[in-house]
């Protein structure tokens, strides 16, 4: 998963600040769809190991961001959201691989969608676009609205964890609730928060570090180490 930053990817993104793009070298891009990286390998970039897409964690991703049943109960909000978000449906969705950097002083952005899910949220009892309602791309979009937007982070957090089983997409809630915890100062759980340059990219402080790829397992990401790797060969490419 996009913000500034999300959508470097997710763009979050991560940051997905509002979000995405993708890159395993060494796996289809069409299967893949990595938000965060981009296809091949910079010259320059470190050498590490790259997330296994063999492993269960991208199974369960792939299956959640499967939208092919069209399933969803709210079409015409589904399409706001993914208007605002630039969320194609043509397009796989990004699979979260669990990695995202702070952009300081992010500056809301104002637009009908992010106002609309303001007044989900100041009303009690409103329906939230989950999955059921809006498909896995509505959710993606809403979290790719809210990542770098620190006034909407906690509330959507707050909703997505709210939301019920299968309705919100466990590994963008863990980096979104990262986020949180490092804006407010506490010890991430799930080591998704990076900070440095390219090549010295290092988590903020862990709340329980000995235990971190087993939060990341639970949330259906790749080891941290792994996470790592991605965001230094993305951020080692060159800028345009």
């Amino acid at each position: 998963m996009t913000s500034a930053s999300g959508r470097r990817v997710c763009a979050l993104g991560a940051i997905g600040l509002p979000i995405v793009a993708a890159a395993l070298a060494a796996i289809s891009a069409a299967a893949l769809a990595l938000p965060l990286a981009a296809q091949g390998t910079p010259r320059g970039a470190p050498r590490c190991a790259m997330p296994d897409t063999t492993k269960e964690w991208f199974r369960q991703q792939r299956a959640w961001l499967d939208d092919s049943k069209h399933d969803w109960s709210n079409d015409s909000l589904r399409q706001s959201l993914m208007r605002a978000a630039g969320v194609d449906a043509s397009r796989p969705l990004a699979v979260q691989t669990g990695w995202t950097l702070l952009d300081g002083n992010a500056t809301p952005r104002d637009s009908a969608s992010i106002a609309m899910l303001r007044g989900m949220m100041r009303q009690r009892g409103s329906p939230w676009p989950t999955r059921s309602v809006v498909g896995a791309a509505g959710v993606r979009a809403v979290w790719q609205l809210t990542v770098g937007d620190s006034a909407l982070e906690a509330s959507v957090l707050r909703r997505m964890m709210e939301a019920g089983l299968g309705e919100s997409f466990e590994a963008d809630v863990a980096v979104l609730e990262d986020r949180v915890r490092v804006r407010a100062g506490r010890g991430q759980l799930y080591g998704t928060v990076l900070r440095g340059n390219a090549g010295a990219l290092a988590s903020a402080r862990i709340e329980d570090s000995a235990h971190v790829d087993l939060r990341r397992d639970a949330a259906r990401m790749p080891p941290l180490a792994q996470a790592i790797c991605v965001a230094r060969s993305v951020q080692s490419r060159p800028r345009p």
